[in-house]
């Protein structure tokens, strides 16, 4: 008797859907982001203050390192 993988081509394809859509809410999400930080930019500019701030930079760092565990 033959053992089957009980998992098709179908599978496959549902779980690279999968991929795909979660591609995709990333990629706007990242475009979310890059808007939110030039108007933050612009907005630093009028108001002339610093554009770089290392102590929030290490916080989002320390942040996504969380998150990526």
């Amino acid at each position: 008797m033959k053992n089957e993988d009980p998992l098709s081509l179908k599978d496959i394809q549902d779980m690279r859907n999968g991929i795909d859509k979660a591609d995709e809410m990333l990629l706007e999400s990242l475009g979310m982001r890059l808007r939110a930080v030039r108007m933050l930019k612009r907005l630093k500019k009028l108001l002339k203050q610093p554009t770089l701030d290392a102590a929030r930079e290490e916080d989002v760092k320390k942040k996504w390192k969380e998150h990526a565990k």
